[in-house]
């Protein structure tokens, strides 16, 4: 095993000191210390309007089999924090438990009853699971519950079953490895391998993962599942504020409220384009509340994100993703609720990061905002460590000229050019050497066609979807003092470009008409926080 020197930046050095002597240090811009559970006295920064209406998000992607790149010509998705009613068909909490003596009751997001009881029967986002005699059971702080185990599940409802079609619908998992899945027939990565039939007995430190499949009578659906739901089997009653432990895998660390460090938390003075409390429990807590399932390999785990748990196109996660930490770290009330939601969703990835094999595409940020919150250093600093398993989507593909791996050069450029004369340049490296559109005048884009269809257009399409989502976490990353962490080559010094760009000095860098939106995050209010803020760090 090689033995790797873990080296933080100083200012998140001196944030963590100050944490442990109950000193928080406030950059500028900063509200004060954030108490979880009261709500803070917003501090509005003007000069900024409101967003009033976003456009939609497209469900309707191009078939991409055989090509990991699959987006269209950048489809515009919806930003969540449009004040809008719109995005769930079914917002409500359908928990119940039957036979028992506790009551679940009436729930929302910002309360989890920590509630212990007994029951023989179990529903939760609209799955029932029945047990062979009474179980005692309780919930984590997101809502998902667990048992005392072993225990044998007699059966789930809606159940497993093969349609009229042919294919197999509502599949359930235990410990989901990295790879796959056994939830639909429909779907990319589907295998009978994993196949849970019932009943079954369950042994204590496991996950059951039960979902509804889309639509039985749809032969492609993407996603192909409708909902999840995920029972943990426990050897003991975990302790009251115990966060669900990651899905994947046969390691099931539980981490707890307790463990938060708040102190470490910034309180960014909030913009006029802030979303209300109400927006953001809608489009931002109700989103990180529900299991995402993580296990399809690369840009394939889209087709098992379920609809009513997350979303599943990759720009789509990214974005929420971003524009979410951004808000955990934004001084608009009671963050209570959304920084542990936020921090669940990270610990899926985390564990989906530590096990073998390939999962979901994956966003750095995320998993180091939970470890500096919940004071783990191995989460933290996982990719200074090299420690993980899985691709992070877009975000890596960044460098300078004298990295570059094409052979053939511009014959408009001067050497060491690149098309706007940037020095930290975006290129697809999933897709081969003949990719870096960059360091191509736009005339010559068409040259890349025979390696990537589509060619340098096609490129910069997925250069503006990869740059939007990482300005949120390029952000995070200064306020918190953990750029190091990140342990990405100019990440940092690309989202400056990023949010430098206008569409005018590309027009005059040899694109005629470019329309499309730059120096943006997809969200007038990340925009507003970047604009406000980013000169403070």
């Amino acid at each position: 095993m090689k033995t790797k020197i873990i080296t933080l930046s100083n200012k998140i050095l001196a944030t963590i000191a100050a944490a442990a002597a109950g000193i928080f240090i406030l950059s500028t811009g900063c509200s004060g210390t954030y108490i979880p559970g009261e709500p803070a006295e917003t501090a509005v920064e003007t000069g900024s309007d409101p967003v009033s209406s976003q456009p939609s998000t497209s469900s309707d992607y191009q078939s991409d089999e055989a090509n990991e790149n699959d987006a269209d010509d950048e489809t515009e998705t919806t930003d969540p924090s449009d004040e809008t009613d719109e995005g769930y068909a079914n917002d409500d909490d359908d928990s119940e438990i039957e036979d028992g003596s506790g009551d679940s009751g009436d729930e929302s997001s910002e309360t989890v009853p920590a509630e212990t009881g007994e029951g023989s029967t179990i529903t939760h986002n609209g799955i029932t699971w029945t047990f062979s005699k009474t179980v005692t059971y309780g919930r984590f702080v997101t809502g998902d519950y667990w048992v005392v185990g072993p225990v044998t599940v007699e059966e789930v409802s809606p159940s497993p079953r093969t349609t009229a079609n042919g294919y197999y619908i509502n599949g359930s998992m235990i410990n989901p490895p990295n790879g796959g899945h056994s939830y639909d027939s429909r779907s990319v990565g589907y295998t009978d391998k994993y196949k849970v039939t019932f009943p079954v007995e369950i042994e204590a430190d496991s996950s059951l993962v039960s979902t509804i499949s889309e639509d039985e009578n749809e032969t492609n659906p993407r996603p192909s599942v409708y909902s999840a739901s995920v029972l943990t089997v426990l050897t003991d009653v975990p302790s009251e504020g115990s966060f669900r432990p990651g899905i994947i895998g046969t390691e099931k660390r539980i981490y707890n409220t307790s463990e938060i460090q708040w102190d470490r938390l910034p309180s960014l003075n909030a913009v006029s384009s802030t979303p209300t409390a109400d927006t953001i429990k809608k489009n931002y807590e109700r989103w990180f509340e529900r299991p995402w399932l993580l296990h399809n390999g690369g840009w394939t785990h889209r087709y098992i994100m379920p609809v009513q748990n997350s979303p599943s196109y990759h720009q789509d996660v990214a974005l929420l993703l971003s524009h979410g930490a951004v808000l955990c770290m934004t001084a608009w009330g009671d963050r209570t609720v959304l920084v542990q939601n936020y921090i669940q969703v990270a610990i899926d990835y985390y564990t989906m990061l530590k096990s073998p094999g390939t999962g979901a595409y994956n966003y750095r940020w995320p998993v180091i905002f939970a470890g500096i919150m919940l004071n783990d250093d191995e989460m933290r600093d996982m990719w200074v460590n090299g420690d993980n398993n899985s691709p992070s989507y877009g975000e890596g593909q960044l460098y300078v000229f004298e990295e570059t791996r094409r052979s053939i050069f511009s014959e408009m450029l001067s050497y060491g050019e690149s098309w706007t004369g940037a020095t930290y340049l975006w290129r697809d490296g999933t897709s081969g050497n003949d990719t870096e559109h960059e360091i191509l005048h736009p005339e010559e884009w068409g040259w890349l066609e025979e390696a990537y269809p589509g060619g340098g257009e096609k490129q910069e399409t997925y250069r503006r979807m990869h740059s939007a989502y990482m300005t949120g976490f390029s952000l995070c990353a200064r306020a918190f003092g953990a750029e190091d962490n990140l342990a990405f080559p100019y990440y940092l010094e690309y989202t400056d470009r990023w949010m430098s760009e206008t569409p005018e000095h590309l027009a005059a860098c040899g694109h005629p008409v470019y329309t499309h939106p730059v120096q943006t995050s997809k969200s007038q209010f990340v925009d507003d926080m970047w604009k406000t803020h980013r000169n403070s760090f």
